[in-house]
């Protein structure tokens, strides 16, 4: 309940950033203690124990993949400039400096 109760305070702490931090530290520690208590992780068989364990690492192998893969993103390229197009709507008159500039009719 501790736990609980320190998840919704959370959200009424000015904590920035840090507030998911804290958030997801309150929401592992809540993960362990079911993992430990109701999945009886802490005394049953280590067949259990393993496939937890296997599924913890490769979770966290997505989790630092992603990051790595956040990290290291370019910003995108600007679109290509166009500075000699002409934009108008359908049944206006182009401008005269445009003229020259404008397809021929089929």
């Amino acid at each position: 309940m501790i736990l609980a109760l320190a998840t919704v305070g959370s959200a009424y702490v000015p904590m920035g950033p840090w507030n998911a931090v804290a958030n997801f530290a309150i929401a592992a520690i809540k993960a362990g203690l079911v993992a430990a208590y109701f999945m009886q992780l802490r005394a049953g068989s280590p067949v259990p124990r393993l496939i937890a364990g296997t599924a913890i690492a490769v979770g966290a192998l997505l989790f630092a993949l992603g990051g790595v893969d956040y990290a290291t993103r370019r910003p995108p390229a600007p679109p290509p400039s166009a500075p000699d197009a002409v934009w108008a709507a359908p049944g206006a008159a182009i401008p005269p400096a445009a003229e020259d500039r404008r397809p021929a009719a089929p």
